[in-house]
């Protein structure tokens, strides 16, 4: 999944170990499904077994000494009874099967899903996230039949190859007194050419990887010639191109032929080798019958037993190979689910870890520090404060100097690599991460949505919330009134996006807000809560936070210093990793220091006029009506600094 990961050489026991822990949950219905499989294979080998020995009893009941003698109908009842019964177990068998595959598959993807989500960001942040979505739903339903497979295909496959050949062995031995030599050499071709194919389609996979590089290049030759079509017609070189690309393409179309050889080559003998090996065996048979001094009565059911067990001998054999050789070849894609069901959350419950303190809204930073990775640059250094239970404190600070990452080290989404977090008493690391995710709430720069109703989207913070909660919730934070103008009649069954329409920016920040709530934190985290917001509801967007968040430790995350002025209680000017300034807002902004040089060069940036780009998300409007700039700029909403491109990056 990652860039840099290198292609590994299959190994059977990282396929066991995944192999278990996805049926580990419901084990038996592999069980039943490997049961029902071998029922099937043993029930042919003893079909074909009465079938020879059915043919000796018409033999010799038509033979001259069988004149008065009462024939037996035992064994021609119980081929019959095989016959009948045998495709019923076997529709049994599929069944079981694919009740056992769809119980399966969704066992691995409900794993993957979970895992994904269980993994830190640090994960996520080196992982591109449309192949992990593709992990979960098209690679994990290709896998799955695989893993399937290596659950009870090897075992089933076993036991039919041991209980064939020692059928073949019981034929060969009594019925034509074949000598241990000759058997031993007939088991040896018998089980010695089928790994002759497996050599050969162990080929497959180097031809599959010549196969991708080439058409890589193909598509690298196209990319350099459309990239400028103008530019390579002036210059004269679409002929030079032309013959590159020619080049490429024989390449590639020998890559593809040597590939198909290379498939049809094992393919063919695989499938000549039953019929090679039943006619060896016949042969023998024929021959050793012809040149007996005496002819056993069974000799022919034994020939006839022969001729059915062998394929039931070699092509479980040739079945197992190619199930081997194809995880070989595709030994890839399972290496990438491999990946997410080895890995571990670096963020974890320490043994001593114990539930919410009493005190946990008393948030407290002690010294400290935190870089992205060991030697890079420190993001924090030192940083020592106490957030004022019950308050409103905003973190302000140019971009790149760290506000978000505090949001971050504050939900052990990283860690800080010096230094302490403590809620009340007790260390952020020594709570339980359930308790840290029941008692701190927090509101990203983009807000989580599903696409779903907007019940469905508020049970996102607590599932256990009634209509009633929800509604309490909304009318406290006015959010109820947006729902009904939406939809008067059943508000909550109103349809919404992932991009959270049809509700503004403004709203959304507000819907989220009000989810957050609806867990009643101790402790409310804001970061960049202006984001995606029309600036001319910017004032009613404070208003609205403050009265929401009144009695909730409340830390902001913000770079708006004009929108700090009317929401925060307290301001911590974060500069050069630690905090330069502390203080009230209108206090900082009259004082010389960051907070109030981020306020006057927004302000004068703002009377400019000039176009200002956001540093997250651009702004949609409130009401679907495209605000001028200048009257953006005016409102002081627009985010960061003039002609200065789009950010993403956490700050």
């Amino acid at each position: 999944m990652t860039a840099a990961s290198a292609p590994q050489e299959f190994s059977l026991r990282q396929l066991l170990r995944w192999t278990w822990q996805v049926i580990r949950p419901a084990p038996w219905l592999i069980a039943a499904a490997a049961g029902a499989d071998l029922v099937v294979t043993l029930g042919n080998q003893a079909q074909a077994q009465l079938f020879a020995r059915v043919l000796d009893q018409i033999r010799a009941l038509a033979g001259p000494s069988a004149a008065g003698a009462h024939p037996s109908f035992g064994l021609a009842y119980l081929l019959v009874v095989t016959v009948v019964l045998l495709p019923l177990f076997a529709f049994a068998a599929r069944t079981i099967s694919a009740f056992a595959d769809s119980r399966m598959l969704e066992q691995l993807q409900l794993s993957l899903h979970d895992k994904l989500l269980r993994l830190g960001v640090e994960w996520h942040d080196r992982h591109d996230t449309a192949t992990s979505v593709q992990l979960v739903d098209r690679i994990a339903r290709g896998a799955q039949p695989a893993l399937s497979m290596a659950a009870k295909y090897p075992l089933v496959q076993a036991i039919g190859l041991c209980t064939g050949s020692g059928l073949l062995s019981l034929n060969l031995g009594q019925s034509l007194k074949t000598p241990w030599e000759i058997q031993a050499i007939g088991f040896a071709l018998l089980l010695g050419l089928p790994f002759v194919a497996w050599r050969l389609s162990n080929r497959v996979r180097a031809s599959n990887a010549a196969v991708q590089a080439a058409e890589t290049s193909v598509s690298a030759e196209v990319l350099n010639s459309l990239s400028l079509p103008g530019d390579i017609q002036t210059i004269g070189a679409a002929p030079q191109r032309s013959l590159r690309m020619a080049e490429r393409l024989r390449a590639a179309a020998k890559a593809r032929f040597m590939m198909a050889v290379n498939i049809e080559l094992p393919n063919q003998l695989s499938q000549a080798l039953p019929t090679l090996l039943q006619a060896l065996f016949l042969v023998y048979a024929v021959l050793a019958v012809a040149t007996a001094s005496t002819i056993d009565p069974n000799a022919i059911g034994a020939i006839v037993a022969i001729y059915l067990l062998v394929p039931m001998v070699v092509n479980p054999l040739i079945s197992l190979i190619n199930f081997f050789t194809g995880l070989n070849a595709q030994w890839p894609m399972f290496q990438m689910f491999g990946e997410v069901l080895d890995a571990e959350p670096r963020t974890m419950d320490r043994p001593d870890a114990s539930d919410w303190p009493a005190n946990g809204s008393q948030v407290s930073l002690v010294g400290v520090r935190f870089s992205y990775a060991p030697g890079a640059a420190k993001i924090l250094d030192g940083v020592d404060y106490r957030f004022e239970p019950g308050k409103l404190t905003a973190i302000v600070g140019r971009s790149g100097s760290g506000k978000s990452t505090i949001i971050r080290l504050l939900t052990r989404l990283r860690e800080p690599t010096a230094g302490e977090i403590r809620m009340g008493d007790v260390p952020l690391g020594r709570i339980k991460l359930d308790a840290l995710r029941r008692n701190v709430a927090i509101v990203g720069q983009k807000a989580l949505f599903i696409s779903d109703t907007v019940r469905a989207n508020f049970k996102l913070a607590d599932p256990g919330a009634s209509d009633a909660d929800i509604e309490a919730m909304c009318k406290k934070t006015k959010f109820w009134n947006i729902l009904l103008d939406k939809q008067p009649s059943a508000p909550l069954d109103l349809t919404m996006s992932r991009d959270g329409e049809p509700f503004s920016g403004g709203q959304c920040r507000i819907f989220a807000v009000t989810r957050a709530l609806l867990r009643r934190p101790a402790v409310m985290l804001l970061d960049e809560p202006t984001t995606g917001v029309n600036p001319l509801q910017l004032e009613e967007l404070a208003a609205q936070i403050r009265e929401a968040c009144s009695g909730i430790t409340t830390i902001a995350v913000e770079h708006d210093c004009d929108f700090i002025l009317g929401l925060a209680d307290q301001v911590c000017a974060l500069d050069a990793g630690r905090f330069a300034q502390v203080g009230e807002p209108s206090r900082l902004a009259a004082e010389p220091g960051v907070f109030h040089d981020m306020l006057e060069a927004r302000r004068r940036l703002a009377a400019s006029g000039v176009q200002m780009k956001t540093e997250a998300f651009p702004a949609p409007t409130i009401g679907g009506k495209a605000i001028p700039a200048p009257m953006a700029a005016q409102a002081g909403a627009l985010k960061i600094a003039a002609g200065s491109p789009m950010k993403s990056m956490p700050t």
